[in-house]
């Protein structure tokens, strides 16, 4: 349910893009599932979607929480950079609550490789105007204080609004 229908600074700059591989999601009950997930190539140490040819795999740990308007996320992604074999990993934790017609959602994410870390926040809002028109928006802040993550030199913070609407045909 991607509510911009775009990606923002934390899907450029910080969760892995390619997720091709095995995964198995286990119910606990009626809302909580465990995901496991073993994907293909290392695309946590760079931003490659996958043409790393990269011989190590990413294992992927979830544990989500539905129940109604309400959803919660906490995902761990580990994996090795190819060039130096160094452990590389995400946290990723995603909340958010509907309060009738009007949605929030926030998502925030650390990562780390060696001795270089990387952390972002985004905030995301939806209001149903009717039952096909939406107003969506979404602000993000990202940090590589060493700019190694973003291979940007020098290093930067960056942030980005994004707005727009959802019409459903």
């Amino acid at each position: 349910d991607n509510w911009t229908y775009s990606r923002g600074l934390l899907y450029n700059f910080a969760i892995p893009t390619a997720h091709e591989g095995v995964r198995v999601a286990v119910p606990v009950n009626e809302q909580i599932t465990f995901t496991g997930s073993i994907a293909n190539g290392s695309d946590l140490w760079t931003n490659d979607v996958g043409i790393s040819k990269s011989p190590y795999k990413t294992g992927i740990l979830s544990l989500t929480y539905v129940r109604d308007d309400s959803y919660g996320a906490v995902n761990f992604f580990i994996s090795k950079d190819p060039a130096t074999i160094e452990d590389v990993w995400l946290g990723d934790v995603v909340v958010s609550q509907g309060f009738g017609p009007l949605s929030l959602a926030l998502e925030a994410d650390y990562g780390k490789y060696g001795d270089f870390e990387w952390m972002g926040v985004g905030v995301f809002a939806k209001y149903a105007v009717t039952e096909a028109l939406r107003v969506v928006g979404r602000a993000e802040w990202f940090q590589d204080e060493d700019g190694h993550h973003v291979a940007l030199a020098p290093a930067e913070t960056f942030m980005s609004f994004t707005g727009g609407l959802n019409y459903a045909v």
